[in-house]
């Protein structure tokens, strides 16, 4: 099939349609002037074409980029770090310490070179925010007003009014935390406590599929 003006503004949304089966909301979506060259009937025909293809990318056409540090050589902005271990080593009071050191700008252990200061976001399922985050954090002399929790999603409204909430789910509320993660502006580190019980229906067991929803999370 040829290409036609208009293709690119629909494309994604025929692809969507293909893949969730909802053609009738397809075709009463509004259309541009271009996009009235198209029939739906062609849009829905190129779209099963492309749906589940590859995309590619030459390596000479990405631009080389430096990595960002958060804690220099040990921890890089905008990238997945994890801190593994047995239970009741520390792994929480470690985050807790680097949450200190971003939220007032203090030096790193070992190398002692100083931090760029930030706000932090915790997702965490494990520690009370009233008996137990808040005063480990104040014991690492973490900045309070630099640093959030994220109590839950919400899910809809009661008869009377009252807000319904359900916890966060790495699988289906990414956009969500992106859409607040610029509304606070300045977010240094994000910190998940633990990720299991984040994953929703996510085997936590199977390799890759954990593996596939920590590499649409960074």
């Amino acid at each position: 099939m040829p290409d036609l003006p208009g293709r690119d503004s629909f494309m994604a949304a025929a692809i969507a349609a293909v893949e969730s089966g909802d053609f009738h909301s397809f075709a009463r979506a509004p259309a541009s002037a271009d996009d009235k060259r198209w029939t739906t009937s062609q849009l829905v025909e190129r779209a099963h074409a492309e749906a589940g293809s590859l995309t590619t990318r030459c390596l000479v056409d990405i631009a080389a980029q430096p990595v960002h540090w958060l804690w220099p050589n040990r921890i890089a902005r905008g990238k997945l770090t994890i801190i593994a271990g047995n239970p009741g080593l520390g792994k929480s009071q470690v985050t807790a310490s680097i949450a200190a050191v971003v939220t007032t700008g203090g030096q790193w252990p070992v190398d002692r070179s100083r931090a760029d200061i930030g706000n932090v976001l915790f997702l965490t399922a494990e520690d009370d925010p009233a008996d137990t985050l808040r005063p480990r954090l104040e014991a690492a002399g973490a900045n309070l007003r630099r640093v959030h929790i994220v109590e839950g999603v919400v899910a809809g409204y009661t008869g009377d009014g009252s807000q319904r909430s359900r916890t966060f789910c790495l699988s289906a509320d990414l956009q969500a935390l992106e859409t607040k993660l610029a509304e606070m502006k300045d977010v240094a580190l994000l910190v998940v406590d633990p990720i299991t019980a984040f994953l929703g229906d996510t085997d936590s067991h199977k390799n890759a599929d954990v593996r596939g929803i920590a590499g649409t999370a960074h």
